[in-house]
């Protein structure tokens, strides 16, 4: 059998095989003793726990997933954007692949050939092989088409095994990712009285009474934020802003947009086009919009009024054929049409058909009828549906007769379809005949039987031949662009030159904070790869980039020149403090608030509840507020925890307070304590913290990665 065949037959397993390639790829060649070492270390794109990724072995993973990428749909062209992230997947596989098999050796996790085998031929085959293999017809695996398909690997083709090379070995490192996570789920136990406790905890209730001090007592202009309130909280949540090192530019961009001069060359053209398509004869004028135009070509299809551009619209519908519009303009495209015909036609129209093929079509058996019996059942069938006292409907025929696939769903009937939606001979049939003809055509789908349905009414419609042009800048144009973008960088080398010329000469200064080593995005710029790889690289100088350095011009693309500017370098470990004002003030000022409050509560606010209410000014007050320790909020009060803790860590009865929340400082006193109801089963419970303890483990990934030491160089290679 043919491989395109064979591997038609198994539609799905193609996806499957696309699925799973990159990570079958990098986990089954890379995950293995054998990336390279480096020398200087001068091609290092990765460095994982003390394993270098040379710039040729990832280049090498890169061009293996395109090609298997390409394998499925030979068309692919990858864009910029496309390719970034292609690598950046190709990246992060390629780091866990390190990171998991380290792990997978030290423990001794492997997968034997039974185990192979039992995914493959199994009762339960691996979800890969049961996705590619099920019979669509019965929902079942069809367990002798996985014997035969890989029993005849040696019969594929050089890219298709390649394929099924990838699938056996994603497969492999599926299992023994499933090994490892049974390993953690399984290393966690429940002893029943942390099971009991647990079940108490979410069950033993509180009521309290709660006195609140809200912030929003205290404006905040009377609040007076120091440094000191600052670096107390900084110091506080410091693990807050632990960071990667992150940079900050300044850049001015240059586009490339069509001059004075380039509109007109445009406008000449376009008139010169439409005096020619004005004077040309009828029937050559499909062939010169095909060779005009820069848009879409020749369209014959026809159009109503409201489906053409309104700059046309009116004109070609109350002008006779010939009519050709001058120039118009739309954005950065010019354009003009030229009426070619007009007629009476539905818009949409119903219809029915058995689709009969015939030996010598494409994709048709070898055991076909010639044309000659085909025609001679048409002709049968046809005498038969004619007939007035024939008392069988048309889609049990098509249900017999059609070879048309979706007969078996629709009986024949394709519903309601737009003028224009058929193939040429099919559609044409159906708009000439009457609701309920039964007409025959051929196309180069064989021959149709066709029982015209419902049609809207006729209305005009037109066919308009329309030529475009786009407007782009000369070269001309983009060489003035570039020279202008060069004069400001060459004369500007420092940051503050920069500013300054900027602002004279009325460019637009961007910035960008924070910007990642494999950041992919700057504002207003259409591939800011290049401009980040710059900041945190070498210029063309092969010199080291420095705050207060401004790059050569960067040629982002035809339409685009950067030149920037290095303003900061942000170290890896922890932003200062001064650059995470903005991002504290809100809660540094609800903290000084706090502070504030306790401050003028003084050491003697009493315990009773009532006198503290009338005490200060704005208190809100709540009785009873019920809770349990899981809670996570109290009465109307808002999310607080501390509060909640605070009431649980109480004695019976007891009063507690002042205690600084997020919303403001509470006094709270115990009224009621409601236990749990006892119970003699806590699997619900045990079952609760096993999948809780499921759920931080599945952050092992993330932990790995941590702990890998993963030294990233990508940025000075993309």
């Amino acid at each position: 059998m043919a491989v395109i065949g064979r591997i038609r037959q198994y539609s799905g397993l193609t996806v499957v095989f696309v699925g799973v390639a990159l990570a079958a790829f990098v986990l089954g060649d890379f995950g293995r003793k054998g990336c390279n070492r480096r020398g200087d270390g001068s091609d290092v794109v990765t460095t994982v726990a003390g394993t270098d990724i040379s710039y040729i072995t990832f280049e090498r993973a890169v061009a293996r997933q395109q090609q298997i990428m390409k394998l499925n749909n030979p068309q692919t062209n990858f864009t910029n954007e496309e390719m970034f992230s292609l690598r950046e997947q190709v990246w992060t596989r390629l780091v866990d692949s390190i990171v998991y098999y380290e792990q997978f050796e030290k423990l001794g996790l492997a997968v034997s050939v039974e185990e192979m085998n039992d995914l493959i031929y199994g009762e339960k085959p691996h979800q890969y092989i049961a996705s590619s293999f099920t019979n669509p017809q019965t929902g079942q695996v069809d367990k002798e088409q996985i014997v035969n398909f890989f029993s005849n690997l040696d019969q594929l083709n050089a890219d298709v095994r390649l394929q099924v090379s990838n699938l056996l070995t994603a497969m492999q490192d599926d299992a023994l990712k499933a090994k490892y996570r049974t390993l953690l789920n399984k290393s966690y136990y429940a002893p029943t009285a942390f099971a009991e406790m647990r079940y108490n905890y979410a069950n033993e209730k509180r009521s309290v009474d709660v006195v609140q001090i809200p912030y929003t007592a205290i404006p905040d202009s009377i609040v007076t934020l120091t440094d000191a309130d600052y670096q107390k909280y900084y110091d506080e949540h410091k693990e807050t802003y632990k960071k990667e090192e992150t940079r900050k530019i300044e850049y001015v961009i240059f586009d490339v947009k069509p001059s004075v001069t380039d509109i007109s060359a445009v406008e000449t053209r376009m008139t010169n086009l439409y005096n020619e398509l004005a004077a040309l004869p009828t029937h050559d004028v499909p062939y010169f919009v095909n060779i005009n135009t820069d848009g879409t070509l020749y369209d014959s299809l026809w159009k109503t009024k409201n489906t053409l551009p309104p700059q046309i619209a009116e004109a070609m519908f109350a002008n006779a054929p010939g009519l050709t519009v001058a120039p118009y303009r739309d954005g950065e495209q010019f354009y003009t049409a030229r009426l070619m015909e007009e007629s009476m036609r539905s818009d949409s129209m119903d219809a029915e058909h058995i689709l009969i093929q015939f030996k010598g079509m494409p994709n048709v058996p070898a055991d076909a009828p010639t044309k000659e019996q085909a025609q001679f059942l048409v002709d049968s069938l046809v005498t038969v549906l004619k007939n007035p006292f024939n008392p069988i409907p048309f889609g049990l025929y098509a249900l017999q007769f059609s070879k048309d696939p979706s007969a078996t769903q629709n009986s024949g009937n394709l519903g309601r379809f737009a003028d224009g939606a058929m193939v040429y001979p099919f559609n044409e049939a159906v708009q000439n005949g009457k609701k309920g003809d039964i007409v025959t055509v051929e196309t180069q789908f064989g021959i149709h039987i066709i029982k015209v349905g419902a049609k809207n009414p006729p209305q005009k419609m037109v066919r308009v031949a329309t030529i475009m042009q786009i407007l782009t800048p000369s070269d001309l144009t983009r060489k003035n662009v570039y020279s202008e973008a060069s004069k400001f960088s060459i004369e500007n080398r420092n940051i503050e030159d920069f500013r300054a010329t900027a602002e004279t000469e009325n460019y637009n200064v961007r910035e960008m904070d924070n910007i990642q080593p494999m950041g992919n995005n700057l504002g207003g710029v259409t591939q800011a790869r290049q401009v980040i790889r710059w900041a945190f690289g070498r210029d063309n100088r092969n010199n080291k980039i420095h705050v207060n350095d401004v790059s050569d011009v960067i040629n982002i693309s035809d339409d685009q020149f950067v030149v920037a500017a290095l303003a900061e370098i942000n170290p890896k470990g922890y932003s200062s403090m001064e650059s995470q004002k903005n991002a504290m003030q809100f809660q540094v000022m609800r903290d000084k608030k706090g502070d504030m409050t306790l401050e003028k509560i003084g050491a003697n606010a009493g315990t009773n509840l009532e006198e503290i209410a009338n005490k200060f000014e704005g208190t809100q007050t709540e009785e009873p507020v019920q809770v349990t320790f899981n809670s996570m909020s109290i009465g109307t009060f808002g999310r607080e925890t501390n509060v909640i803790g605070a009431t649980f860590g109480m004695k019976e009865g007891a009063f507690y307070g002042p205690v600084k929340g997020m919303n403001g400082v509470y006094f709270i006193k115990e009224t009621e304590r409601i236990p749990a109801e006892p119970k003699e089963d806590y699997n619900e419970e045990r079952t609760q913290m096993h999948s809780g303890f499921s759920s931080r483990a599945s952050l092992y990934q993330t932990i790995l990665r941590e702990k890998a030491d993963i030294k990233d160089n990508r940025h000075l290679f993309y």
